[in-house]
């Protein structure tokens, strides 16, 4: 392959992230425009609940899975990047139900602290 090809390759394949990228944009845009129809009161704990699901650090666990599947792909060792992300969903998981417990241990407490009244108007 040429280096003119390769080049081309590589922008028609990203091309997709920067599109899904400004879908993105759009869409957290849209999110705080159709918080209008929200009672008054509730947008302040929508904006918590919004910036804590935006710190789960998904993106640098998406870059070093990309980084690993190009590896092993290039060495021709897919049977190992399997294994890989078998390991990265199984941490992410317990990780998961590690937090989850915590949650409900402190229920409670969490709820005063964030002023929720009724948690069911959330989920």
């Amino acid at each position: 392959m040429t280096a003119t090809a390769h080049r081309a390759s590589f922008f028609r394949q990203s091309g997709w992230m920067m599109i899904a990228t400004v879908a993105g944009g759009m869409f957290m845009t849209a999110v705080h425009l159709l918080s209008h129809a929200m009672p008054k009161g509730d947008y302040g704990q929508f904006g918590a609940f919004l910036s804590v699901a935006m710190f789960i650090p998904a993106m640098p666990l998406q870059m070093v899975l990309a980084e690993q599947t190009a590896r092993a792909r290039a060495l021709h060792r897919e049977h190992e990047l399997s294994g890989l992300i078998r390991a990265a969903w199984l941490g992410t998981f317990v990780i998961w139900l590690v937090v989850v417990g915590v949650v409900l241990l402190f229920q409670s407490s969490i709820m005063a602290q964030w002023k929720i009244s009724d948690p069911r108007r959330y989920g």
